[in-house]
């Protein structure tokens, strides 16, 4: 099951990453903003590059994001996009 949901609460995006990424053959970029609210600072991914292009670096932001849950338990959760504050 998909679960999406809407913070309350604005964080800052302080940067941005952009990771290259080869497993198994697999290969790929796994995008992921740093984000602050209050003085908590924690990496969040991006569904894709789009998304991630969408932030800016010292912005405020409302984050819109999902995360899958399975046999009970869930994943990581992703970022769909936010609204600027």
């Amino acid at each position: 099951m998909q679960i999406e949901m809407t913070a309350k609460t604005p964080v800052t995006v302080i940067t941005k990453n952009a990771t290259p990424y080869e497993v198994d053959g697999n290969k790929g970029i796994t995008y992921r903003l740093v984000v602050m609210m209050g003085n908590d600072v924690e990496k969040v991914k991006c569904v894709d590059e789009d998304v991630y292009n969408g932030f800016e670096p010292g912005k405020n932001y409302l984050l819109s994001l999902f995360f899958n849950v399975y046999n009970g338990r869930s994943s990581e959760p992703k970022v769909t996009g936010g609204k600027q504050v």
